[in-house]
């Protein structure tokens, strides 16, 4: 199981987990079960024994599985995509700035 930290995505992008666990780290955010991995119950030994056995039991859906986490992580988790999503929240501020005049208020003096 993977323990998240700051860097998920990078990690994610590395070591492609198929198994992680459903802690209170913002997974979900980022991992759709059975589509970017199998996400178990925390300290549940026995839904993590299942999970494993069918990883192993069918390759093929733990490869599309990977290969969609690895994806996410590289088009919509990068610093790139991360960075463009900033440039666009800015451009649409520029925006609006420009369609809203500004409001002056007095400045109070201090007595």
């Amino acid at each position: 199981m993977a323990q998240a930290r700051a860097g998920q995505p990078n990690t994610l992008t590395l070591t492609a987990p198929d198994l992680l666990d459903d802690a209170d780290w913002g997974g979900e955010d980022l991992i759709a079960d059975r589509v970017h991995g199998l996400i178990v119950p925390r300290r549940d030994p026995d839904a993590l024994a299942s999970a494993m056995l069918e990883t192993l039991a069918d390759p093929r859906a733990t490869r599309t599985r990977v290969i969609a986490a690895r994806r996410r992580v590289e088009e919509e988790l990068s610093f790139d995509a991360r960075m463009d999503a900033v440039e666009r929240i800015y451009e649409e501020l520029a925006a609006l700035r420009k369609e809203t005049p500004a409001v002056w208020l007095p400045v109070r003096e201090k007595h």
